[in-house]
């Protein structure tokens, strides 16, 4: 894939150490040619990693609070 490849340097050229790792946009290139379109994220089952708990905020927030 040089299409992917020249895009890389690119990106590292513009954003240094910031700069996707060549397989991820590989993986997009990918994506692409195979005709997907779309570039929000595909529906996934089960919670999400960042899925919040009032409770649970509270607790560890109790946890890490510094003592009197």
């Amino acid at each position: 894939m040089k299409a992917a490849l020249k895009t890389h340097k690119i990106l590292e050229t513009v954003y240094d150490n910031e700069a996707l790792l060549y397989v991820h946009v590989a993986n997009w290139f990918k994506s692409f040619i195979q005709g997907c379109e779309n570039l929000e994220d595909d529906p996934r089952s089960g919670q999400p990693s960042t899925a919040q708990n009032v409770q649970t905020d509270a607790e560890i927030s109790l946890l890490v609070a510094p003592s009197p």
